[in-house]
């Protein structure tokens, strides 16, 4: 298993296993990445970067080879990340508390433009929330609703250029992320007979909104035509007047991506040699992508 950061941020993480990927997985229209995630009962995979979880009361995460199509359905062919959180527990009340402190070596980054000049480019701050309640109907049926609340707000990229020096970037323009999202589910759990059946039902709204600086495509396609001087050299970009047309360039943009989905499965008894699993899924998705001013 290896990941990507596609955007040079949080929030823009893709995850490949077994060496199988879709070919658009970075690409906000293009299709579903190869490897599903979920986040307890429900399927999280979105376009263009998972959901960067901070992973705290989190009961354990999974990772699944695929394909996984038969109990995760769609984008677990190469496989399944399965983010499970801890539940509510009536036997007793306990807590935890945590500290940290962190330092990092060599971690200033300069960027060679007055106005963007700055040490420590890259930061980043994250705070959320999460509450469940677990609800015991009688001895057999259970209801457990929670709901998840995150945002991330990033400045500057996570990348550096060599040829600029180590763990160093030089960028024209205004760099940041911000990433925000809301789950909602519903999970009951109870017994027909001696079978389990489960009815999962999860709402997830996510926002983003981020600005880039596009220019190193400009400095990558550069290099593919140096044999002739370089892009401007075989292209020659000017304006109707001569002059030189601005090589630098940048993406503002935001994505609003919605996703809902109802799962009910019932199971034979465990104990028996022959496990029978069978169920009905329905999920409805949307992603708006905008991007009102590339230059």
């Amino acid at each position: 298993m290896s990941f990507q950061a596609l955007g040079g941020t949080p929030g823009t993480n893709v995850i490949y296993m077994r060496g199988v990927a879709s070919g658009g997985d970075g690409n906000h229209s293009g299709s579903l990445p190869s490897v599903g995630v979920y986040l307890d009962e429900q399927p999280v995979t979105t376009i263009g970067g998972n959901l960067d979880v901070h992973v705290y009361d989190i009961a354990r995460i999974e990772s699944l080879s695929g394909p996984q199509g038969t109990l995760y359905g769609a984008s677990s062919e190469a496989g399944t990340i399965r983010i499970i959180t801890n539940q509510p527990d009536h036997k007793g009340t306990y807590g935890r508390v945590d500290g940290e402190v962190n330092t990092v070596n060599k971690g200033g980054v300069v960027v060679d433009n007055k106005a963007f000049v700055k040490k420590d480019h890259n930061d980043t701050d994250l705070w959320g929330g999460r509450a469940a309640l677990k609800v015991d109907l009688d001895d057999n049926w259970t209801v457990t609703p929670n709901v998840i609340y995150q945002e991330t707000r990033s400045h500057g990229a996570y990348g550096y250029d060599a040829r600029v020096g180590d763990l160093q970037v030089q960028h024209f323009f205004p760099e940041y992320r911000r990433d925000r999202f809301i789950q909602a589910a519903l999970t009951i759990e109870g017994r027909l007979g001696n079978w389990d059946l489960t009815y999962a039902g999860d709402y997830l709204d996510r926002r983003a909104a981020q600005s880039s600086d596009y220019t190193d495509y400009a400095e990558a396609y550069d290099s593919l035509y140096s044999s002739v001087g370089g892009l401007a050299g075989y292209f020659y970009f000017s304006d109707n007047a001569g002059n030189s047309i601005d090589p630098r360039q940048q993406i503002v943009a935001s994505d609003h991506f919605k996703k809902t989905s109802q799962e009910l499965r019932v199971a034979s008894p465990s104990s028996e040699r022959l496990r029978v699993v069978a169920g009905l899924f329905y999920q409805r998705q949307s992603n708006d992508i905008h991007q009102p001013r590339p230059r």
